[in-house]
């Protein structure tokens, strides 16, 4: 470590010099480590303003700052063997003309941990990549250039105070003069990704997810394999989605039959506004935590950046697969309502033993099928949606959406499954 000071005594009979001490100081307000306990320097000072710039070079003992921590450089005046009694002057000086720091060892080492089971968009590991024009960051550039930098997200000159309000996918003050994504579907197809894309400010929070997590990115499945294209899984012509891109009895939803929205009695208060409400990407992702410094999908310890109370999915917090009669801390249950408002399937003779993704998609965005099914024996159906990537984990293999939660019968599935043999027939659904 290095201290640069200048400093000066009025007299050199004060015979003032430099004592110091170097600590870390913790995030929560109380005294850390003592890396150099209190020394005295040996240097003479000068006598006229600013002084003689002093270089104090030292060894300290080991320290580890976690974020939040900060340094504490403490520095005395010490004058204990004056040659003459007397009134003297003795300071510190800092200006433009009398540089004053503490300069780092060169060792020092910085470190990250990461929990193999999180994930983050990784901003730390890019630099320099973004580009502030739309003319110069265009969708051929961000396909070109992969990168995350904290301005693809917010935009500093432009973005106010204030996160979203639930219900509603408008972009919030944070999110505010951010580039995005507007996508058009311009076919009544089920299951097919927009027809076109165009880059402008974006006005939908899920228009900036877009720009890299659907087909405008031409480089999807380059820069992750696993990733699915979120303007298909979301597409206002799919059999279900969640409410992402439009609310669900918007007129554009052509293929949904009816009822579109789920019951009201079906969902936990703060989400009852069915059929008319949207919502976020991030109301579903982002910290991990209850209550996190930063609202957004910055980075998690839990799989898939699930966010609120309940983050186990498709576990349960109990580590196994999740089912109607073992759902504890069941990440749907955030908005959706349990017990005696869910649907009857769900209770009756074998189901309450069935795994979730038994019936319903992993990755639940959006379905070829009503309520987010899946469909076994589709070639439609992309296997990276399933449990473990096996179409042979979901046991449906066609469906008919009765008219209310309590409306349904055996003979509104059907599925080949062992156990299931008694579900058979035409359904009206098939992915």
């Amino acid at each position: 470590w290095t201290i640069t000071v200048n400093a000066y005594n009025s007299s050199a009979n004060a015979k003032a010099r430099v004592r110091y001490r170097l600590a870390t100081w913790l995030s929560t307000d109380a005294a850390g480590t003592v890396i150099k306990d209190w020394t005295s320097d040996t240097q003479a000072w000068g006598t006229t303003n600013p002084g003689t710039p002093l270089s104090i070079t030292f060894a300290g003992g080991a320290a580890t700052l976690t974020a939040g921590d900060a340094l504490i450089l403490d520095m005395e005046i010490e004058s204990n063997t004056v040659v003459t009694g007397g009134n003297y002057t003795m300071a510190y000086v800092f200006g433009a003309t009398a540089a004053g720091n503490l300069l780092m060892p060169t060792t020092l080492g910085f470190s990250k941990t990461t929990s193999t089971a999180g994930v983050s968009h990784g901003v730390y590991t890019y630099s320099g990549r973004h580009r502030a024009s739309s003319t110069d960051e265009n969708l051929a550039y961000i396909a070109a250039n992969k990168h995350v930098e904290c301005e693809d997200c917010h935009n500093p000159h432009a973005a106010t105070a204030g996160i979203h309000a639930l219900k509603t996918n408008a972009v919030s003050g944070t999110l505010t003069g951010v580039s995005g994504v507007a996508a058009t579907w311009g076919t009544t197809t089920n299951w097919t990704t927009a027809s076109s894309y165009s880059l402008g400010t974006a006005t939908k929070e899920y228009e900036i997810c877009f720009k890299c997590h659907s087909s405008a990115n031409t480089n999807l499945a380059t820069w992750n394999a696993n990733w699915t294209d979120v303007a298909r899984d979301f597409s206002p012509k799919n059999r279900s989605i969640h409410p992402v891109t439009v609310a669900l009895n918007d007129a554009s939803r052509t293929n949904a039959a009816t009822p579109k929205p789920l019951a009201a009695s079906q969902m936990v208060a703060a989400w009852n506004s069915v059929g008319t409400q949207t919502m976020y990407c991030s109301d579903c992702h982002g910290e991990g935590v209850a209550t996190p410094a930063a609202q957004g999908p910055h980075g998690s310890a839990v799989a898939f950046l699930l966010k609120g109370p309940n983050t186990s999915w498709p576990n349960n917090s109990s580590g196994t697969l999740a089912k109607f009669s073992a759902m504890t801390g069941l990440f749907c249950l955030n908005c959706h309502a349990t017990g005696t408002s869910s649907n009857g399937v769900h209770s009756k003779g074998d189901h309450s033993g069935a795994a979730c993704v038994n019936c319903h998609l992993l990755v639940p965005h959006g379905s070829g099928m009503s309520r987010l099914l899946g469909d076994s024996d589709s070639a439609n159906m992309p296997a990276r949606l399933v449990y473990q990537g096996n179409k042979a984990n979901i046991w449906i293999s066609g469906f008919t959406k009765a008219s209310s939660p309590t409306g349904y019968s055996k003979s509104n599935c059907s599925s080949a499954t062992s156990g299931c043999t008694t579900h058979s027939g035409t359904m009206s659904e098939n992915w």
